[in-house]
């Protein structure tokens, strides 16, 4: 089974950052990926294998361009401007992967191959 989701919940579960508006979409990606019902407080684990799944699934979240945009983002998001205005950096951000990818959302197939 396929799902989409939008590229700031896809980005939310690879970098382990809030990115999404809210937690609920990132608990969702999760639980589609891990094949389990709903997920309320999900460990590293789960990250751990989500993330595997999502590099499998679309490798271009593991190029390097990708990589050192997200570490970009994540060093951006602890300077003083970042603190400042998070919420405008992220969506500056996603706004620039999106054009960078070439979409705003990713078909994710269902549940971690084994």
């Amino acid at each position: 089974m396929k799902k989409t989701f939008p590229i700031s919940a896809v980005m939310s579960v690879v970098t382990r950052r809030l990115l999404s508006a809210t937690l609920e979409t990132d608990y969702e990606i999760l639980a589609f990926l891990l094949r389990m019902p709903s997920i309320s407080q999900p460990d590293s684990h789960s990250y751990e294998i989500a993330q595997r799944e999502l590099y499998h699934q679309h490798p271009q979240l593991a190029d390097g361009k990708t990589q050192f945009a997200m570490g970009e983002l994540i060093l951006f998001l602890e300077t003083p401007s970042g603190n400042a205005s998070p919420k405008e950096l992220i969506l500056g951000w996603l706004s620039r992967e999106s054009t960078r990818l070439g979409t705003t959302t990713f078909e994710i197939e269902g549940g971690v191959k084994s």
